[in-house]
């Protein structure tokens, strides 16, 4: 990782790819379990906050395309290996909260927790 004066090179790509006060407003509906700022500290509820831009972007992109599975919206076709691990990010808690998000409001809420 490369830092320039105090950023690391994650912080550029997570800022150049969402925007993190956008990714603030639509959190607001995050914090009921993740906290404010994605900082909970409640077992079964995974800290958000500082996570790194790309896992948390892969992370709510795999559960939106498993909550559309689910919800019988989209098809899945791929090999046994990729849907055991999309199987792995699959968390029907979450269904109603990511299965709307369009890629841009990922990239931001991404941005936004990565900060």
């Amino acid at each position: 990782m490369i830092m320039l004066a105090g950023v690391s090179s994650s912080d550029v790509y997570a800022a150049s790819k969402g925007d993190a006060q956008k990714g603030r407003v639509i959190t607001e509906t995050c914090a009921n379990c993740h906290g404010i700022d994605g900082e909970i500290k409640i077992v079964g509820f995974p800290l958000l906050a500082r996570q790194k831009y790309k896992y948390m972007a892969k992370q709510l992109r795999e559960m939106r395309v498993s909550a559309k599975i689910r919800a019988g919206t989209q098809v899945f076709k791929s090999s046994e290996t990729s849907s055991l691990m999309r199987a792995r990010r699959s968390n029907y808690t979450m269904d109603p909260f990511v299965i709307e998000l369009s890629d841009t409001e990922i990239d931001d809420v991404s941005a936004y927790y990565a900060s």
